[in-house]
């Protein structure tokens, strides 16, 4: 049994998903692509009030990367402008559209 890989960065253009789709077929991994959306004031608010992030994207960067955005049709688009949990509940049921095969992880507590 193989080992779950989790890409979690800025992925806007499309080469760069083509690439990480041309390794899993390489390898016979199930690629799941979601894609976590939210309003643009709901991210720059976020982006600031965050502390000890290893990340030096502001508010600005933010906004230049979602404007270069490339279109994603490969992925579900999840909504994660609200609460944490409703993004939680909504995962399994993208996970499961995406790949039908793949068992979703139990939701933490």
């Amino acid at each position: 049994m193989g080992e779950s890989v989790i890409i979690d960065a800025t992925w806007g253009g499309a080469g760069q998903r083509a690439a990480a789709a041309a390794a899993a077929e390489r390898v016979t991994a199930d690629l799941v692509q979601l894609r976590c959306t939210a309003p643009a004031e709901v991210a720059a608010a976020r982006i600031r009030s965050r502390t000890g992030s290893a990340s030096d994207a502001d508010p600005r960067i933010a906004a230049l990367l979602a404007a270069a955005e490339e279109p994603w049709p490969q992925a579900v688009s999840l909504d994660a402008g609200g609460e944490e949990a409703g993004l939680l509940d909504a995962g399994p049921a993208a996970l499961a559209r995406q790949a039908p095969a793949v068992t979703p992880p139990p939701r933490p507590l």
